[in-house]
């Protein structure tokens, strides 16, 4: 790799350098000068790894057709200068236009896929590209980030501390308990010791069997087989609280206040639970940067496709009363999703409820777009759908500008 500061050569996956010249301008007359020209700079500059079949690469200042015949000039067998200028952008444009112009030159359908009523057409030829592009390059590393890089992978407490912060479970504390005074008044004097207040530390304690009883997939399972002390139960429920208090808590669990509620939920659906969800959503986000590859699924939320990270989330509550109509509802919800990946260029992977044409101008976005269409959408050729003459296992490529 070539660089235009110091014009040094150096190894582009250790950065170790190989060769170096100062820029000082024309030098006088002497042993010292030499063509100041790009392409001399190169030759100089390239003269260690000549002959060892190394690929060079150089911005668009160093590249050039005489670069190109240096095996000829010099004798360097392989050695090549890739040209970083954006002539794929320009090569795609070319392509498309030529293909417009054969359509209306009536050229036959061996070049081209139609889809129904011949909507949209697609070639058979792949565009040619020289080189990646912008907005698939990963610029934002995936990786925790903030104050969870001080965490240690082992830590697991710190890590859900994180997600789920003091603020976090005070709210739920405050208006939990304030659901148990409420319901005291219910139970005669003198009244039993489950219907008591709780703290912070029986607060934790009570989310951590929640998080038990998912891990040991007891979803569906009666509360009282874990609670159970013949030797069929999980000990660990039975030793931590009793199950009057365990159904207790469950029953006056609260995440907001209850007087403001229903003046809340006039213009907020899920109200009842909105604070809560954002400060998670809102840390979820601090706290971790996800791959290049994202998913949204099902369940309309976005999440890290290595490490199944929730990145975004969202409640549907009930269908839109927009008039808006320029844009689908599962288009809605993707771009609503990737809010917090835009200009990150990342992968959006969809399935077919979300995949439309409309998601592939995410471009703009910085953002590229992968999933399957369903068989019904105009877009899609005769020829790529089921049929008997097909091989099993057999592919096909259209290609439409920037979509395949």
């Amino acid at each position: 790799m070539i660089n235009m500061a110091f014009k040094y050569l150096v190894d582009a996956a250790t950065t170790y350098c190989n060769n170096v010249e100062v820029y000082v301008g024309q030098q006088p007359e002497g042993p010292f000068r030499a063509n100041n020209d790009p392409c001399s700079i190169v030759l100089r500059l390239i003269q260690p790894i000549s002959g060892t079949n190394r690929n060079l690469t150089g911005n668009f200042l160093h590249g050039s057709v005489r670069l190109g015949a240096t095996s000829d000039v010099t004798g360097k067998s392989a050695t090549s200068v890739r040209d970083h200028e954006s002539t794929s952008e320009a090569s795609i444009q070319s392509s498309t236009s030529s293909e417009s112009d054969d359509e209306d030159n009536g050229t036959s359908d061996d070049k081209f896929y139609f889809g129904k009523n011949r909507c949209y057409k697609w070639s058979k030829e792949c565009p040619k590209t020289t080189r990646t592009r912008m907005h698939n390059l990963v610029i934002c590393l995936p990786g925790t980030k903030n104050e969870a890089r001080n965490v240690e992978q082992c830590d697991i407490l710190s890590a859900w501390q994180l997600l789920i912060p003091e603020d976090f479970l005070r709210i739920i504390w405050v208006n939990t308990n304030n659901k148990i005074s409420k319901m005291q008044h219910h139970y005669k004097a003198p009244q039993p010791a489950f219907v008591s207040l709780l703290d912070m530390t029986e607060l934790r304690a009570f989310i951590g069997l929640l998080y038990l009883s998912g891990i040991m997939k007891s979803n569906y399972e009666n509360v009282e087989g874990l609670f159970a002390n013949d030797g069929t139960g999980r000990d660990i429920f039975r030793t931590r609280m009793s199950l009057k208090r365990f159904l207790f808590m469950l029953t006056c669990l609260r995440f907001d206040c209850a007087a403001t509620r229903e003046a809340r939920r006039a213009n907020d659906k899920v109200a009842a639970i909105r604070e809560v969800w954002d400060i998670f959503i809102a840390n979820c986000q601090k706290y971790y940067t996800p791959s290049q590859n994202v998913t949204i699924d099902g369940q309309v939320r976005t999440e890290n496709n290595g490490s199944f990270y929730l990145c975004n989330v969202f409640v549907y509550t009930s269908k839109e009363t927009t008039n808006d109509k320029t844009l689908s509802i599962p288009t809605k919800d993707v771009l609503k999703l990737i809010t917090p990946s835009q200009r990150a260029n990342r992968n959006i992977t969809v399935d077919n409820w979300f995949m439309s044409l409309e998601l592939c101008e995410m471009k703009k976005k910085n953002l590229t777009v992968l999933g399957t269409m369903k068989q019904n959408k105009p877009q899609i050729p005769v020829e790529f759908k089921p049929h008997r003459k097909r091989h099993i296992d057999s592919t096909l490529f259209g290609h439409n500008q920037e979509k395949t």
